[in-house]
């Protein structure tokens, strides 16, 4: 018992908790799997994640093609099934995966980036 470790670190529990004060409360986050009890539970908003929860709208392999995609497009088509504004959650944990390069563009705002990254999608508009 003395060598384990938390789920999550402090600076990802933060961002949660970002999530929670700084976000529409009415908004998604998209999350993976790994992040998304988490997210649920502390953010409190409406978590979309593979296989979990009632906002879930796609099956295993749609959302394998999302997680590993780079494409920008493909990620703009998947989140428009969602009403935005949409959060993406990512915690920098070991076995948790999210190609992150789909959001590197001007549709997608990062908005935090410490321990955990989080980007706003507001829906196909390009962020000014």
């Amino acid at each position: 018992a003395t060598h384990i470790q938390p789920l999550i670190n402090d600076e990802q529990f933060e961002a949660i908790t970002w999530i929670a004060t700084n976000t529409e409360p009415d908004s998604y986050v998209l999350a993976t799997s790994y992040d998304a009890p988490w997210v649920l539970g502390w953010a409190n908003r409406k978590v979309i994640a593979p296989g979990l929860f009632q906002w879930d709208k796609y099956n295993q392999s749609e959302w394998i093609n999302f997680l590993r995609t780079d494409d920008m497009e493909m990620a703009k088509e998947f989140l428009g099934r969602y009403e935005p504004p949409i959060y993406i959650y990512y915690s920098k944990n070991w076995g948790n995966y999210l190609n992150l390069k789909k959001f590197e563009n001007d549709y997608f705002e990062k908005v935090y980036d410490k321990g955990a990254v989080i980007y706003r999608y507001s829906g196909g508009t390009k962020v000014i």
